[in-house]
């Protein structure tokens, strides 16, 4: 049998560490004469792969993989040899690589397209070792730092992508389960091997690879996430741990059938035990999301006990987990992006544990940001309907496009006459240059199609659509698609001709007031400053009178 195994390495996957596990499996009888593909990409074990890890991400490091087998393959059919099975292998980052790169050949995005070079039906296997199948927790300042320094410069690409509930991870495992679960014939072998000890990845990480009759995850004693691949040391107590570990792992790759689990070696059941999957009943998830000067209490958590109370529980509701959000908060890009990743992975967690969900969408003022971000960054995420009030997203928001891309199929959008906080705010916002906002919530989007529902206007603020009364319209809309309007709404002409003006001028005092507030901070500096020496009681003053006042302003703003 021809055969060809690709290697994606992880970061600190250096050949010289590589090695020792190398030389043995290619002496194995089952594969000796496979032909090799060592993906070393990037990492920390030379200059050349430290610089890649600034500047590519994963997603293209997966077409360089992709493009490299590719190659293998060409030249393997023009010699007249063409491969009859492949085996993929990947550590750590590298176990992402390999998944990305074969699903993208595989057609398995919205936007791909199957590729013709059709190397991907001879796949047979996929062995990942410690591969962070969730991505990693940014659970410390610094790597939070990081993440969020990633995101708003381009730096670190790779840092951005791997951390949990980024929009690639999201993609990825939602991309994954989705093409699996309509697999024409015998899918892959898909085996996860994790280190006991291993402090990256959590033993439930893995659940997309475990939905399947042939997916299966085995822990591994006495090891962790560096060394699973490679002997930690040459005493005799490591190097014996070492044979158990190469043995486990040459059983992987060559011979595990996670459909018969109780055919695991007796010589290596001691070091070897089998992660159970993880599961959902529900077939139908909510998500209810909540935005500005809100929390999950009040209506968030009435709408949920609506729900199980309606359906006897067979419908799983989540709840944003992020307290009271403020409209302080929201001014500031970074703050109001920053549960988009907890939205993503949920979702994706909640799809993995019953690739057979539906889910819908209730969402409030920031709610439909995380939700419309979600929606442009995450192209295999879906919803059967969605209903937003008080949104806060551009009027032009690409619908056409998320339609098109099969992420919705209704649409319902609830807009207040008095809605401040998306008529003059988020007006004023967009002067400052803020395009991935808008006034979608009060002036409606401009998408003209029968899946979009126009619900305008309620007679109140920015949470009037959300009051008690209205929430039987939602959840008919919800449960049911029921487009029946809420009574004694207002038309157009009837909302205040002075907030439309407002809201209509906002963009163009926006940047006047913020260079009246530079202004005034800059002649409140310049007075503290006046007469400045270490030892004038006024200049100390002063400045502690101006430090409270800052620190009053901004308690009042976060609260507000």
């Amino acid at each position: 049998m021809k055969r060809l195994i690709v290697l994606a390495t992880g970061l600190n996957g250096s050949p010289q560490k590589w090695r020792p596990l190398l030389e043995r499996l290619r002496e194995e009888e089952l594969i000796v004469g496979s032909k090799w593909l060592i993906f070393n990409h990037c990492g920390f074990y030379d200059i050349h792969g430290f610089s890649k890890f600034f500047t590519k991400s994963i997603e293209r490091l997966s077409l360089e993989l992709k493009a490299k087998i590719e190659q293998y393959w060409l030249t393997a059919v023009a010699s007249d040899e063409p491969f009859d099975d492949i085996i993929c292998i990947g550590h750590s980052l590298g176990g992402l690589i390999v998944r990305q790169a074969y699903l993208i050949a595989a057609g398995a995005y919205p936007e791909s397209v199957k590729n013709e070079v059709s190397w991907v039906e001879k796949v047979s296997r996929f062995v990942l070792l410690a591969s962070p199948n969730r991505g990693f927790e940014s659970n410390n300042f610094l790597v939070s730092a990081g993440v969020d320094i990633s995101s708003a410069t381009g730096l670190l690409p790779i840092l951005r992508d791997m951390v949990q509930g980024s929009a690639f991870i999201t993609n990825l495992r939602i991309a994954w389960i989705r093409y699996f679960s309509s697999f024409n014939g015998q899918e892959p072998v898909m085996v996860q091997l994790l280190g006991i000890q291993d402090s990256l990845v959590k033993r439930k990480d893995s659940i997309d690879i475990q939905q399947f009759p042939n997916g299966v995850q085995f822990d591994i004693s006495d090891a962790n996430h560096h060394n699973i691949y490679h002997p930690q040391g040459r005493n005799s107590e490591a190097l014996e741990e070492w044979e158990l570990r190469y043995k486990v792992i040459k059983w992987a790759i060559l011979q595990c059938n996670p459909q018969e689990p109780e055919q695991i070696p007796s010589e290596l059941r001691s070091g070897v035990t089998i992660n159970p999957t993880e599961s959902a009943p529900e077939t139908t998830t909510v998500f209810v999301i909540h935005g500005i000067r809100d929390s999950n209490s009040g209506w968030a958590s009435h709408l949920e006990d609506q729900i199980r109370n309606l359906t006897k529980g067979k419908i799983a509701v989540v709840r944003s987990t992020y307290g009271y959000f403020s409209a302080f908060n929201f001014f500031f890009p970074g703050l109001r992006r920053q549960n988009i990743r907890w939205f993503q992975d949920q979702y994706s967690y909640r799809f993995a544990l019953n690739p057979k969900t539906e889910f819908h969408f209730i969402g409030h003022s920031n709610g439909t940001y995380i939700l419309g971000e979600s929606l442009k960054k995450v192209s295999a995420m879906r919803f059967n309907r969605i209903y937003l009030a008080g949104s806060v997203l551009p009027c032009q928001y690409p619908w056409q496009e998320r339609f098109d891309l099969g992420q919705l199929k209704e649409l319902r959008n609830d807009r207040s006459c008095w809605d401040w906080p998306v008529g003059i705010l988020c007006s004023g916002l967009r002067g400052l240059g803020m395009k991935d906002i808008g006034t979608g919530g009060f002036d409606g989007f401009y998408f003209d199609d029968d899946r979009i529902e126009e619900v305008c206007y309620y007679y109140g603020d920015h949470g009037k659509p959300l009051n008690k009364e209205n929430h039987s319209s939602i959840l008919a809309f919800i449960l049911g698609g029921d487009r029946s309007h809420p009574p004694n709404l207002l038309t157009l002409e009837q909302v205040s001709a002075k907030f439309k003006l407002i809201s209509r001028m906002a963009p163009y005092f926006a940047p006047l007031l913020l260079l009246l507030a530079l202004c005034i901070v800059f002649l409140w500096i310049w007075w503290i400053l006046q007469g400045f020496a270490w030892n004038n009681l006024e200049f100390w003053l002063k400045l502690i009178i101006s430090v409270a006042i800052v620190y009053f302003a901004y308690a009042v703003a976060k609260t507000g």
